[in-house]
């Protein structure tokens, strides 16, 4: 575990919504009841709470709603342009080609465990979380470290072996386990030419689309005997990565994922951590965590709370982002 006395904790200066980082409040956002998610496409954005799915475009933000065919409070979608899109409601996984007023649902094996999906570079989608693989006796649940386990309620405990299914073609999917890793997909990011993928202790990077995977330098940092120092989420620019972790730490690396330092941690709510993580630019980055929105103008070096107050999520595009809150929708635009 990273040693806490040699990094300080980034002092983190709260300031109101001013001009001064250059957000701006662009449109008031549809009511709606859990917590709502965002993408952003261009001019077009969408926002879902888990029960509905809205649209406008940029800027006049006239929103139109069409209802999910599941409900669940965990929700995660993107769209590819303005009328294909994915989303996962839950543990199900649903397509549409008409910006929602139609849903197809994938069809996966009963065995596969979804635990979210990520879009590659050209519109490849991989879905990514694990499969039920043979009964364990007990001692082997407790030995093995080749798997994370499941117990049954009938005490059966059964091996979760790390799993992708990766969309081939229009309608098909295949499908391959990860090899040497310790525990389901967490995470899933593509860069320039690198994927990165988390479990719940380590990272992995692969440079041949995903066939060969490596741990990263930093796997000892991320202490499997230390639930609250685990990666998170993931932003990148070509072949350079931030991880940001569930007990506030921003981890970086400059060669596609292999070798990390900490820079910084942001004094985060120690149930939530870093939710979410995006970069515009080499310097300017967002983290957003327990409804609190902080900017860093120096790589992620140092942080400012930015104090818009009850941020529930954020999305970018290009180097635009916007910052659903309970209040309104707001702007950040970075000049090219």
């Amino acid at each position: 575990m990273v040693n806490r006395r040699v990094l300080p904790i980034v002092m983190i200066v709260a300031i109101g919504a001013a001009a001064l980082y250059g957000q701006n409040l662009v449109g008031s956002v549809p009511s709606h009841g859990n917590t709502g998610r965002i993408d952003v496409l261009k001019d077009d954005v969408w926002i879902s709470d888990g029960k509905t799915l809205w649209y406008a475009r940029l800027p006049d933000l006239a929103w139109s709603s069409k209802p999910l065919p599941h409900h669940d409070i965990d929700v995660q979608f993107h769209f590819l342009n303005a009328k294909e899109g994915w989303i996962l409601v839950g543990e199900r996984l649903y397509y549409t080609e008409n910006r929602g007023s139609a849903w197809s649902e994938v069809q996966f094996s009963r065995d596969f465990q979804i635990e979210g999906f990520s879009v590659a570079p050209g519109g490849q989608v991989w879905a990514f979380g694990a499969r039920r693989g043979r009964v364990l006796t007990k001692r082997e649940a407790l030995d093995s470290p080749k798997y994370t386990t499941e117990e049954l309620a009938n005490g059966t405990v059964v091996a979760l072996i790390p799993t992708f299914k990766v969309r081939d073609g229009h309608n098909s999917w295949k499908t391959f386990a990860v090899q040497n890793i310790q525990g389901p997909a967490k995470t899933l990011y593509f860069g320039h030419d690198h994927i990165l993928f988390a479990d719940p202790w380590h990272l992995y990077w692969s440079n041949d689309g995903g066939r060969v995977w490596k741990a990263s330098s930093c796997s000892s940092r991320f202490n499997p005997d230390c639930q609250d120092e685990t990666p998170a989420v993931l932003s990148g620019i070509e072949s350079e990565f931030w991880c940001g972790t569930t007990d506030g730490a921003i981890q970086h690396s400059e060669d596609g994922g292999q070798k990390w330092k900490t820079l910084s941690y942001i004094d985060t709510n120690q149930h939530h951590g870093i939710e979410r993580l995006t970069f515009l630019t080499r310097n300017v980055g967002f983290v957003l965590s327990y409804g609190r929105i902080f900017r860093t103008n120096d790589g992620g070096r140092s942080w400012r709370d930015l104090g818009l107050g009850q941020a529930e999520d954020m999305a970018s595009y290009d180097q635009r982002l916007l910052i659903l809150t309970k209040d309104g929708l707001y702007a950040v635009q970075e000049p090219q």
